[in-house]
């Protein structure tokens, strides 16, 4: 469910006129989070 989140809200970003460099910022910190989701996950287990 974050993950479509976070695609969604990807989509908006590529959308948007957003020069390359900011869209990889961007998407680094999404990335960044995804893993970060990730691990809470396999902690909780």
């Amino acid at each position: 469910m974050n993950r479509i989140t976070i695609y969604r809200d990807w989509k908006i970003v590529r959308k948007l006129d957003i020069p390359d460099e900011i869209k990889k910022e961007i998407n680094k910190v999404l990335v960044r989070l995804l893993i970060e989701k990730r691990e809470k996950k396999s902690d909780a287990r």
